[in-house]
């Protein structure tokens, strides 16, 4: 399992082409919002007025199924994401709803 974090505006289209290829997105939702899916997911926050976007990802080496329950890695995006928010002063933090 991966955890980054991606600093910078331009960093928002890399994250909405990623999530539009990869995932169905949820009725209510678009590309743009914190989402989670089978395999990776995003996290997001703002920074010196910027993007801040943290992505998780949970691939197994020879399978396309994650490594690690899905709860689990939503558990340690939010965890990552909040201590990144805290640690670096970001706002606006926005977390991967629970469904």
């Amino acid at each position: 399992m991966n955890l980054t974090g991606w600093y910078g505006d331009w960093t928002d289209e890399p994250f909405e082409t990623l999530l539009s290829a990869n995932m169905r997105i949820p009725k209510g939702h678009s590309s743009r919002d914190a989402l989670l899916g089978e395999r990776f997911g995003r996290a997001k926050a703002r920074c010196a007025g910027e993007s801040a976007n943290f992505l998780v990802n949970s691939y197994a080496p020879d399978s396309s199924r994650s490594v690690l329950p899905m709860s689990e890695v939503r558990h340690l995006l939010n965890k990552f994401a909040v201590d990144q928010a805290e640690r670096r002063s970001r706002t606006g933090l926005q977390l991967p709803d629970p469904t």
